[in-house]
């Protein structure tokens, strides 16, 4: 992959490429990279996943809970 750059508006979600650049309707694939000037517009961060959320808020088990033995885990 190769960068290029250039300034744009954009119009209900779409960016028109510039002519120079008409090579790039063609392209099979692309990674956009947006970069807006002013902070008003907030992105949403990444949910976490189960591992994440379970090691920031660990669940406490009921100690009257019965765990399995290794054997009874393992019997078939």
């Amino acid at each position: 992959m190769y960068a290029i750059e250039f300034e744009a508006k954009i119009h209900n979600g779409i960016v028109e490429i510039p002519k120079i650049f008409n090579k790039l309707y063609t392209s099979k694939r692309a990674k956009i990279i947006i970069m807006v000037e002013d902070d008003s517009v907030v992105m949403p961060l990444k949910q976490p996943d189960f591992i994440e959320t379970l090691s920031t808020h660990p669940r406490h088990i009921d100690p009257t809970f019965g765990f399995l033995s290794r054997d009874q885990a393992n019997e078939r």
